[in-house]
Protein backbone atom coordinates (compact mmCIF):
# COMPACT_ATOMS: atom_id res chain seq x y z
CA UNK A 1 0.00 0.00 0.00
CA UNK A 2 1.31 3.31 -0.82
CA UNK A 3 1.71 5.83 2.10
CA UNK A 4 2.04 9.36 1.41
CA UNK A 5 1.25 10.31 4.90
CA UNK A 6 4.04 12.04 7.36
CA UNK A 7 7.68 11.19 7.58
CA UNK A 8 8.65 10.90 11.11
CA UNK A 9 12.39 11.34 11.09
CA UNK A 10 14.48 11.86 14.55
CA UNK A 11 17.15 14.15 15.52
CA UNK A 12 20.36 12.07 15.65
CA UNK A 13 22.65 14.92 15.82
CA UNK A 14 23.77 14.86 18.91
CA UNK A 15 23.24 12.65 22.20
CA UNK A 16 20.20 12.43 23.65
CA UNK A 17 17.98 13.23 26.90
CA UNK A 18 15.29 10.69 28.42
CA UNK A 19 12.80 12.98 26.75
CA UNK A 20 13.91 12.89 23.31
CA UNK A 21 15.46 9.20 23.31
CA UNK A 22 11.28 8.45 24.32
CA UNK A 23 10.26 10.89 21.61
CA UNK A 24 12.44 8.44 19.50
CA UNK A 25 11.35 5.57 20.40
CA UNK A 26 8.00 6.08 19.68
CA UNK A 27 8.11 7.58 16.22
CA UNK A 28 10.29 4.69 15.74
CA UNK A 29 7.89 2.29 16.65
CA UNK A 30 4.88 4.89 14.18
CA UNK A 31 6.90 4.48 11.51
CA UNK A 32 6.90 0.57 11.64
CA UNK A 33 3.12 0.87 11.25
CA UNK A 34 2.85 3.72 8.47
CA UNK A 35 1.90 1.77 5.67
CA UNK A 36 -1.01 0.51 7.24
CA UNK A 37 -2.44 3.76 7.10
CA UNK A 38 -6.23 4.27 6.15
CA UNK A 39 -7.89 7.70 5.34
CA UNK A 40 -10.83 9.12 7.50
CA UNK A 41 -12.97 11.06 5.37
CA UNK A 42 -14.41 13.84 7.11
CA UNK A 43 -17.85 12.90 5.99
CA UNK A 44 -17.54 9.57 8.06
CA UNK A 45 -16.81 12.01 11.08
CA UNK A 46 -19.93 13.80 10.55
CA UNK A 47 -21.91 10.66 9.60
CA UNK A 48 -20.62 8.96 13.20
CA UNK A 49 -20.91 12.21 15.25
CA UNK A 50 -24.44 12.69 13.93
CA UNK A 51 -25.56 9.17 14.44
CA UNK A 52 -23.95 8.49 17.71
CA UNK A 53 -23.55 11.51 19.51
CA UNK A 54 -25.20 11.30 23.33
CA UNK A 55 -26.97 14.80 22.73
CA UNK A 56 -28.55 13.61 19.74
CA UNK A 57 -29.96 10.36 21.59
CA UNK A 58 -31.28 13.13 24.21
CA UNK A 59 -32.82 15.32 21.09
CA UNK A 60 -34.40 11.88 19.71
CA UNK A 61 -36.08 11.06 23.63
CA UNK A 62 -37.10 14.62 24.04
CA UNK A 63 -38.74 14.25 20.37
CA UNK A 64 -40.61 11.01 21.50
CA UNK A 65 -41.94 12.89 24.20
CA UNK A 66 -42.92 15.55 22.71
CA UNK A 67 -44.94 13.02 19.76
CA UNK A 68 -46.38 11.18 23.14
CA UNK A 69 -47.92 14.64 24.07
CA UNK A 70 -49.74 15.20 21.33
CA UNK A 71 -51.11 12.11 21.66
CA UNK A 72 -52.28 13.14 25.21
CA UNK A 73 -53.44 16.19 23.95
CA UNK A 74 -55.92 14.47 21.13
CA UNK A 75 -57.53 11.83 24.43
CA UNK A 76 -58.47 14.89 26.11
CA UNK A 77 -61.31 15.49 23.52
CA UNK A 78 -62.79 12.04 24.88
CA UNK A 79 -64.91 11.33 27.49
CA UNK A 80 -63.77 11.11 30.94
CA UNK A 81 -64.13 8.16 33.24
CA UNK A 82 -63.65 8.05 37.05
CA UNK A 83 -64.58 5.88 39.36
CA UNK A 84 -65.33 6.18 43.23
CA UNK A 85 -65.89 4.52 46.23
CA UNK A 86 -66.99 5.72 49.90
CA UNK A 87 -66.94 3.42 53.01
CA UNK A 88 -68.09 4.76 56.40
CA UNK A 89 -67.70 3.97 59.44
CA UNK A 90 -69.94 5.63 62.32
CA UNK A 91 -71.26 4.99 65.87
CA UNK A 92 -74.31 3.56 67.25
CA UNK A 93 -75.89 6.84 67.64
CA UNK A 94 -75.09 8.17 64.16
CA UNK A 95 -79.06 8.09 62.56
CA UNK A 96 -77.21 9.98 59.17
CA UNK A 97 -75.89 6.95 58.36
CA UNK A 98 -77.35 3.72 58.81
CA UNK A 99 -77.80 1.55 55.59
CA UNK A 100 -74.85 0.70 53.52
CA UNK A 101 -71.42 0.58 54.56
CA UNK A 102 -69.90 1.70 51.07
CA UNK A 103 -70.89 3.24 47.62
CA UNK A 104 -69.61 2.99 44.32
CA UNK A 105 -69.68 5.78 41.98
CA UNK A 106 -69.59 5.50 38.05
CA UNK A 107 -69.29 8.51 36.52
CA UNK A 108 -68.42 9.64 32.64
CA UNK A 109 -68.23 13.36 32.06
CA UNK A 110 -67.62 14.60 28.04
CA UNK A 111 -67.10 17.86 27.47
CA UNK A 112 -69.35 20.01 25.01
CA UNK A 113 -67.53 23.44 25.03
CA UNK A 114 -64.25 24.78 26.45
CA UNK A 115 -64.10 28.30 24.75
CA UNK A 116 -61.23 26.80 22.58
CA UNK A 117 -59.04 25.50 25.35
CA UNK A 118 -59.02 21.50 24.30
CA UNK A 119 -58.20 23.02 20.77
CA UNK A 120 -55.27 25.67 21.90
CA UNK A 121 -53.59 22.39 23.86
CA UNK A 122 -53.77 20.05 20.77
CA UNK A 123 -52.19 23.47 18.62
CA UNK A 124 -49.20 23.68 21.63
CA UNK A 125 -48.27 20.27 21.54
CA UNK A 126 -48.15 19.50 17.50
CA UNK A 127 -45.79 22.77 17.90
CA UNK A 128 -43.58 21.58 20.99
CA UNK A 129 -43.37 18.38 18.72
CA UNK A 130 -42.19 20.82 15.56
CA UNK A 131 -39.91 22.78 17.65
CA UNK A 132 -38.51 18.96 19.35
CA UNK A 133 -38.14 17.90 15.45
CA UNK A 134 -36.05 21.04 14.30
CA UNK A 135 -34.06 21.35 17.91
CA UNK A 136 -33.09 17.65 16.61
CA UNK A 137 -31.70 19.06 13.40
CA UNK A 138 -30.39 22.25 15.01
CA UNK A 139 -28.23 19.76 17.13
CA UNK A 140 -27.21 17.76 14.01
CA UNK A 141 -25.97 20.95 12.15
CA UNK A 142 -24.01 22.01 15.34
CA UNK A 143 -22.23 18.64 15.58
CA UNK A 144 -21.32 18.55 11.93
CA UNK A 145 -20.11 22.38 12.53
CA UNK A 146 -18.10 21.12 15.48
CA UNK A 147 -17.14 17.83 13.81
CA UNK A 148 -15.43 19.95 10.50
CA UNK A 149 -13.58 22.19 13.56
CA UNK A 150 -11.68 19.23 14.79
CA UNK A 151 -11.17 17.61 11.47
CA UNK A 152 -9.96 20.97 10.31
CA UNK A 153 -7.59 21.29 13.57
CA UNK A 154 -6.53 17.66 12.84
CA UNK A 155 -6.00 18.98 9.11
CA UNK A 156 -4.03 21.74 9.62
CA UNK A 157 -1.66 20.05 12.17
CA UNK A 158 -0.84 16.97 9.91
CA UNK A 159 0.45 19.57 6.99
CA UNK A 160 1.79 21.33 9.45
CA UNK A 161 3.89 18.22 10.94
CA UNK A 162 4.42 17.08 7.13
CA UNK A 163 6.22 20.61 6.52
CA UNK A 164 8.33 20.47 9.61
CA UNK A 165 9.74 17.13 8.71
CA UNK A 166 10.92 18.09 5.73
CA UNK A 167 12.53 21.60 7.03
CA UNK A 168 14.12 18.83 9.74
CA UNK A 169 15.62 17.04 7.41
CA UNK A 170 16.64 19.86 5.54
CA UNK A 171 18.08 21.02 8.58
CA UNK A 172 20.06 17.75 9.48
CA UNK A 173 21.54 17.91 6.08
CA UNK A 174 22.89 21.43 6.43
CA UNK A 175 24.13 20.39 10.10
CA UNK A 176 26.26 17.49 8.50
CA UNK A 177 27.24 19.70 5.58
CA UNK A 178 28.76 22.72 7.56
CA UNK A 179 30.16 20.23 10.97
CA UNK A 180 32.04 18.72 7.85
CA UNK A 181 32.92 22.36 6.89
CA UNK A 182 34.07 23.28 10.20
CA UNK A 183 35.74 20.39 10.58
CA UNK A 184 37.94 20.63 7.53
CA UNK A 185 38.18 24.62 8.32
CA UNK A 186 36.35 25.90 5.26
CA UNK A 187 33.27 27.03 7.88
CA UNK A 188 33.21 29.04 11.02
CA UNK A 189 32.20 27.62 14.37
CA UNK A 190 29.50 29.91 14.84
CA UNK A 191 27.97 28.52 11.74
CA UNK A 192 27.68 25.01 12.84
CA UNK A 193 26.48 26.84 16.44
CA UNK A 194 23.68 28.41 14.31
CA UNK A 195 22.45 25.35 12.52
CA UNK A 196 22.19 23.77 15.25
CA UNK A 197 20.21 26.40 17.41
CA UNK A 198 18.04 26.07 14.10
CA UNK A 199 18.03 22.14 13.93
CA UNK A 200 16.75 22.47 17.48
CA UNK A 201 14.11 24.96 16.72
CA UNK A 202 13.13 22.45 14.59
CA UNK A 203 12.82 19.64 17.17
CA UNK A 204 10.63 22.09 19.36
CA UNK A 205 8.35 22.50 16.49
CA UNK A 206 7.93 19.20 15.76
CA UNK A 207 7.63 17.96 19.15
CA UNK A 208 4.77 21.04 19.10
CA UNK A 209 2.63 19.52 16.17
CA UNK A 210 3.06 16.15 17.24
CA UNK A 211 1.02 17.31 20.80
CA UNK A 212 -1.41 18.96 18.77
CA UNK A 213 -1.56 16.09 16.55
CA UNK A 214 -2.88 14.00 19.57
CA UNK A 215 -5.03 16.92 20.86
CA UNK A 216 -7.26 16.69 17.46
CA UNK A 217 -7.28 13.25 17.15
CA UNK A 218 -8.86 13.03 20.40
CA UNK A 219 -11.13 15.76 19.90
CA UNK A 220 -12.19 13.73 16.51
CA UNK A 221 -12.40 10.83 18.42
CA UNK A 222 -14.55 11.70 21.55
CA UNK A 223 -17.58 13.42 19.06
CA UNK A 224 -16.70 9.99 16.99
CA UNK A 225 -17.63 7.90 20.05
CA UNK A 226 -14.29 5.81 19.43
CA UNK A 227 -10.49 6.66 19.12
CA UNK A 228 -8.98 7.63 15.85
CA UNK A 229 -5.98 5.45 15.18
CA UNK A 230 -2.76 6.75 15.02
CA UNK A 231 -2.02 6.40 11.02
CA UNK A 232 -5.46 7.20 10.09
CA UNK A 233 -4.83 10.51 8.01
CA UNK A 234 -7.60 13.32 7.43
CA UNK A 235 -8.92 13.56 3.85
CA UNK A 236 -12.02 15.21 2.54
CA UNK A 237 -14.15 14.40 -0.55
CA UNK A 238 -16.14 17.75 -1.67
CA UNK A 239 -16.14 20.54 -4.18
CA UNK A 240 -18.59 23.27 -3.31
CA UNK A 241 -18.80 26.73 -5.38
CA UNK A 242 -20.57 29.28 -2.80
CA UNK A 243 -22.87 31.36 -4.72
CA UNK A 244 -22.83 34.63 -4.19
CA UNK A 245 -22.97 36.29 -0.72
CA UNK A 246 -26.80 37.53 -1.30
CA UNK A 247 -28.43 34.04 -2.01
CA UNK A 248 -26.02 32.01 0.46
CA UNK A 249 -26.99 33.90 3.02
CA UNK A 250 -31.20 33.57 1.56
CA UNK A 251 -30.84 29.57 1.61
CA UNK A 252 -28.88 29.57 5.36
CA UNK A 253 -31.82 32.27 6.47
CA UNK A 254 -34.46 29.61 4.58
CA UNK A 255 -32.58 26.08 6.25
CA UNK A 256 -31.43 27.30 9.73
CA UNK A 257 -33.07 24.60 12.07
CA UNK A 258 -32.33 27.12 15.13
CA UNK A 259 -35.31 29.60 13.46
CA UNK A 260 -37.21 26.93 12.51
CA UNK A 261 -37.11 25.63 16.15
CA UNK A 262 -38.17 29.30 17.56
CA UNK A 263 -40.68 30.15 15.07
CA UNK A 264 -42.23 26.48 16.16
CA UNK A 265 -41.74 27.95 20.01
CA UNK A 266 -43.70 31.27 19.17
CA UNK A 267 -46.82 28.76 17.75
CA UNK A 268 -46.16 27.17 21.10
CA UNK A 269 -46.48 30.07 23.12
CA UNK A 270 -49.51 31.75 20.81
CA UNK A 271 -51.37 28.26 21.97
CA UNK A 272 -50.52 28.33 25.53
CA UNK A 273 -51.73 32.16 25.17
CA UNK A 274 -55.51 30.98 23.67
CA UNK A 275 -55.38 27.93 26.17
CA UNK A 276 -54.98 29.99 29.29
CA UNK A 277 -57.23 32.43 27.50
CA UNK A 278 -60.14 29.87 27.42
CA UNK A 279 -59.99 29.62 30.97
CA UNK A 280 -61.76 32.71 31.42
CA UNK A 281 -64.91 31.13 29.53
CA UNK A 282 -66.64 28.59 31.47
CA UNK A 283 -67.20 25.20 30.46
CA UNK A 284 -69.73 23.46 29.72
CA UNK A 285 -70.12 19.56 30.10
CA UNK A 286 -72.23 16.50 30.09
CA UNK A 287 -72.01 13.51 32.39
CA UNK A 288 -73.51 10.06 33.17
CA UNK A 289 -73.28 8.68 36.86
CA UNK A 290 -74.09 5.48 37.96
CA UNK A 291 -74.27 4.91 41.85
CA UNK A 292 -74.39 1.50 43.49
CA UNK A 293 -75.35 1.75 47.43
CA UNK A 294 -76.18 4.62 49.63
CA UNK A 295 -74.99 6.22 52.64
CA UNK A 296 -78.05 7.58 53.88
CA UNK A 297 -81.28 5.92 54.33
CA UNK A 298 -83.89 5.81 51.73
CA UNK A 299 -85.50 3.67 49.39
CA UNK A 300 -82.56 3.04 47.22
CA UNK A 301 -79.97 2.60 50.05
CA UNK A 302 -79.13 -0.85 48.88
CA UNK A 303 -80.23 -0.64 45.39
CA UNK A 304 -78.41 1.37 42.46
CA UNK A 305 -79.24 4.46 40.06
CA UNK A 306 -78.48 6.30 37.13
CA UNK A 307 -78.29 10.18 36.74
CA UNK A 308 -77.67 12.81 33.67
CA UNK A 309 -76.12 16.08 34.18
CA UNK A 310 -75.72 18.97 32.05
CA UNK A 311 -73.13 21.36 33.97
CA UNK A 312 -71.10 24.26 33.21
CA UNK A 313 -68.07 25.05 35.64
CA UNK A 314 -65.14 28.39 35.67
CA UNK A 315 -61.40 28.14 37.15
CA UNK A 316 -60.24 31.80 36.96
CA UNK A 317 -58.07 30.60 39.13
CA UNK A 318 -56.85 31.82 42.94
CA UNK A 319 -57.39 35.16 43.08
CA UNK A 320 -58.09 35.45 39.47
CA UNK A 321 -54.81 34.50 39.01
CA UNK A 322 -55.65 33.54 35.17
CA UNK A 323 -55.59 37.48 34.49
CA UNK A 324 -51.63 38.06 35.76
CA UNK A 325 -50.83 34.47 33.93
CA UNK A 326 -51.99 35.80 30.52
CA UNK A 327 -49.87 39.14 31.21
CA UNK A 328 -47.00 36.81 31.64
CA UNK A 329 -47.60 34.92 28.51
CA UNK A 330 -48.38 37.57 26.63
CA UNK A 331 -44.81 38.77 27.72
CA UNK A 332 -43.16 35.79 26.97
CA UNK A 333 -44.11 35.70 23.37
CA UNK A 334 -42.43 39.05 22.72
CA UNK A 335 -39.48 38.11 24.02
CA UNK A 336 -39.95 34.71 21.51
CA UNK A 337 -40.33 36.81 18.80
CA UNK A 338 -37.63 38.97 19.29
CA UNK A 339 -35.46 36.35 20.15
CA UNK A 340 -35.92 34.62 16.40
CA UNK A 341 -34.69 38.46 15.14
CA UNK A 342 -31.38 38.13 17.26
CA UNK A 343 -30.60 34.41 15.53
CA UNK A 344 -31.79 35.74 12.30
CA UNK A 345 -28.72 38.13 12.80
CA UNK A 346 -26.51 35.63 14.14
CA UNK A 347 -27.24 33.67 11.14
CA UNK A 348 -26.58 36.22 8.60
CA UNK A 349 -23.60 37.43 10.59
CA UNK A 350 -21.80 33.62 10.15
CA UNK A 351 -22.55 33.43 6.42
CA UNK A 352 -21.39 36.79 5.63
CA UNK A 353 -17.98 35.85 7.83
CA UNK A 354 -17.58 32.21 6.56
CA UNK A 355 -18.60 34.11 2.84
CA UNK A 356 -15.77 36.56 3.03
CA UNK A 357 -13.15 34.18 4.56
CA UNK A 358 -13.94 31.50 1.56
CA UNK A 359 -13.54 34.10 -1.16
CA UNK A 360 -10.56 35.75 0.07
CA UNK A 361 -8.91 32.18 0.65
CA UNK A 362 -10.16 31.33 -2.76
CA UNK A 363 -7.79 34.35 -4.09
CA UNK A 364 -4.76 33.77 -1.52
CA UNK A 365 -4.33 30.22 -2.27
CA UNK A 366 -2.92 30.19 -5.73
CA UNK A 367 -0.40 32.83 -4.69
CA UNK A 368 0.56 31.15 -1.48
CA UNK A 369 1.47 27.88 -3.47
CA UNK A 370 3.03 30.21 -5.60
CA UNK A 371 5.51 31.44 -2.56
CA UNK A 372 6.26 28.03 -1.76
CA UNK A 373 7.57 26.93 -4.62
CA UNK A 374 9.09 30.34 -4.88
CA UNK A 375 11.07 29.66 -1.32
CA UNK A 376 12.02 26.30 -2.83
CA UNK A 377 13.41 27.65 -5.51
CA UNK A 378 15.45 30.34 -3.46
CA UNK A 379 16.37 27.88 -0.81
CA UNK A 380 18.13 25.24 -3.19
CA UNK A 381 19.42 27.91 -5.21
CA UNK A 382 20.86 29.93 -2.30
CA UNK A 383 22.45 26.38 -1.14
CA UNK A 384 24.33 26.25 -4.66
CA UNK A 385 25.68 29.50 -4.41
CA UNK A 386 27.09 29.41 -1.27
CA UNK A 387 28.90 26.22 -2.14
CA UNK A 388 30.26 28.50 -5.05
CA UNK A 389 30.68 31.63 -2.39
CA UNK A 390 28.26 33.82 -3.35
CA UNK A 391 25.98 33.71 -0.66
CA UNK A 392 26.54 33.28 3.17
CA UNK A 393 25.72 30.40 5.31
CA UNK A 394 23.17 33.08 7.15
CA UNK A 395 21.31 33.61 4.08
CA UNK A 396 21.23 29.58 3.72
CA UNK A 397 19.82 29.47 6.71
CA UNK A 398 17.58 31.91 6.30
CA UNK A 399 16.02 30.68 3.61
CA UNK A 400 15.19 27.18 4.49
CA UNK A 401 13.09 28.89 7.93
CA UNK A 402 11.61 31.40 5.30
CA UNK A 403 10.32 28.33 2.79
CA UNK A 404 8.89 26.16 6.43
CA UNK A 405 7.12 29.46 7.50
CA UNK A 406 5.52 30.00 3.65
CA UNK A 407 4.83 25.99 4.09
CA UNK A 408 2.85 26.63 7.39
CA UNK A 409 0.93 29.75 6.34
CA UNK A 410 0.21 27.54 3.54
CA UNK A 411 -1.05 24.78 5.40
CA UNK A 412 -3.14 26.86 7.90
CA UNK A 413 -4.64 28.54 4.71
CA UNK A 414 -5.85 24.85 3.26
CA UNK A 415 -7.15 23.76 6.40
CA UNK A 416 -9.18 27.04 6.59
CA UNK A 417 -10.64 26.97 3.05
CA UNK A 418 -11.77 23.71 3.64
CA UNK A 419 -13.56 24.63 6.67
CA UNK A 420 -15.36 27.21 4.84
CA UNK A 421 -16.40 25.41 2.49
CA UNK A 422 -18.06 22.82 4.40
CA UNK A 423 -19.40 25.44 6.61
CA UNK A 424 -21.16 26.72 4.00
CA UNK A 425 -22.38 23.93 2.56
CA UNK A 426 -23.83 22.95 5.78
CA UNK A 427 -25.19 25.99 6.58
CA UNK A 428 -26.49 26.61 2.32
CA UNK A 429 -27.80 22.98 1.74
CA UNK A 430 -28.16 21.14 5.54
CA UNK A 431 -25.75 18.67 6.85
CA UNK A 432 -27.69 15.47 4.99
CA UNK A 433 -27.50 17.45 1.27
CA UNK A 434 -23.69 18.05 1.62
CA UNK A 435 -22.87 15.00 3.15
CA UNK A 436 -24.57 13.31 0.07
CA UNK A 437 -22.75 15.39 -2.50
CA UNK A 438 -19.69 14.79 -0.22
CA UNK A 439 -20.32 11.07 -1.30
CA UNK A 440 -21.15 11.50 -4.84
CA UNK A 441 -17.50 13.44 -5.14
CA UNK A 442 -15.92 10.48 -3.50
CA UNK A 443 -17.65 7.96 -5.53
CA UNK A 444 -17.12 9.90 -8.71
CA UNK A 445 -13.53 10.28 -8.44
CA UNK A 446 -10.86 7.92 -9.64
CA UNK A 447 -9.12 5.61 -6.76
Amino acid sequence: MKFDSLNYSVVTHRPQDGTNRKLSIVLSFLALWAPFANALDLRQIVETAVAAHPSIQAQRALREGAQNDVTTARQQFWPTPSVSIETVRTGPNDISYQDNATVQTYRLQQPLWTGGRLTAGLDKAQANLKAAGHAHDETAQQLALRAVQAWAEWYATSLKLGAIDTSLNTHQRLYAQVQRRVEDGASAAVELVLTEGRLAQNSSQKAAALAQLEASRLKVGQLMGAPVAPFEKPTQSLRFDAPVLDQSEAAALQRAPALQRQAALVDAQKAELAERQSELWPEIYIRAEHQRGQLGGGALSSGSVSRYYLGLSSRFGAGLSSITALESLQRKLEAAEAEIEATRRNVREQVQTDWQQWTSLRARLPELERSVQASRKTAEAWDRQFLAGRKSWMEVMNTARELLQAELELADARSAYTQATWRLAIQSLGWQETLKLSNAISQASPQ
